[in-house]
């Protein structure tokens, strides 16, 4: 059943025409020229967040097409030294407390067959996932698992040296939020959502995406507006700077969503996709998968 179901893709979000004044690609080329280049890029964009982002979800004993209890985001990285994964510290604990409570409890990741933008997102049961490292201050976590080293080389993101970031910096990331993702299951379909936004603040140990209220601008695939949605399963999240030659590399893993606004609002629903994300930088994770402590 695996070979046959599809989890496709169905819905991102992007900034729209203010994302598009960050980057002054021509200074007088025409204009229909300049928003082909930067759709291009955008696709492409896109395409390297989804080859490198898997979901990481659990449950009991069946395939999360059919049942999912909860879930989050990570990313499969590899260095010099070994392939393994990463996600949030308290994402790990929650699968912990989860299988520990329930003999038969799975782990699953969502691979991609191919960079193709209609190629599906196999479910892969995760066997034997062991914990390299844990810092929960930093909230983040490193796991490999059996057969991590027999998955195609091109899924997984290299961990180089961590480039600084900076406020203004242009950022992506793709997650997995877990209300998209249980109303996609009857249809067979994997919804994800795309962000990009620009850093706007960096502090030692993270850093910050905060825009304005009603500033983040939400489109489906059909370039129709949608509203705000609870984005939770987006936190283990890999997020991408955009270099000077826009390609992308590895700079943080998202920690924390909250409301748009600094603050949460008291009514205002918390950890919406137009509010803040809080971002830990990967430059903590070295290549054997250790964390080092700030």
């Amino acid at each position: 059943m695996v070979g046959v179901i599809k989890w496709a893709t169905k819905s991102r979000v992007n900034l729209g025409s203010e994302r598009d004044a960050d980057i002054d690609m021509t200074s007088k080329d025409d204009t229909g020229i300049r928003l082909a280049t930067m759709n291009a890029l955008e696709v492409g964009w896109e395409t390297h967040a989804r080859r490198h982002t898997c979901m990481l979800c659990w449950n009991e004993g069946q395939s999360p097409l059919r049942q999912y209890d909860n879930g989050a985001t990570c990313c499969l990285i590899r260095t010099r030294v070994r392939r393994f994964l990463i996600t949030c510290a308290h994402v790990w604990s929650a699968f912990e407390s989860f299988s520990s409570k329930r003999s038969n409890a799975h782990l699953w990741l969502s691979l991609v067959a191919s960079d193709l933008p209609s190629a599906p997102a196999i479910p892969f049961k995760v066997r034997n996932p062991s914990l390299i490292a844990a810092h929960d201050g930093l909230d983040l976590a490193t796991c490999a698992f059996d057969g991590i080293d027999s998955l195609e080389a091109w899924g997984f993101c290299n961990l180089g040296g961590t480039p600084a970031v900076r406020q203004g910096d242009i950022v992506h990331f793709l997650g997995y939020p877990g209300d998209g993702v249980r109303a996609g299951i009857p249809l067979l379909t994997l919804n994800y959502c795309f962000t990009s936004r620009t850093i706007h603040d960096v502090g030692h140990t993270q850093f910050i995406l905060h825009d304005q209220h009603g500033t983040v601008h939400h489109t489906n695939r059909q370039r129709g507006s949608n509203p705000p949605f609870r984005a939770g399963g987006e936190r283990g999240a890999p997020v991408f700077k955009v270099t000077t030659d826009f390609t992308l590399e590895l700079v943080g893993i998202v920690s924390k969503l909250s409301s748009s606004g600094l603050t949460s609002g008291g009514a205002t629903p918390h950890e919406m996709s137009d509010g803040d994300v809080y971002i830990t930088h990967t430059s903590f994770i070295q290549p054997d998968g250790s964390i080092t402590p700030p």
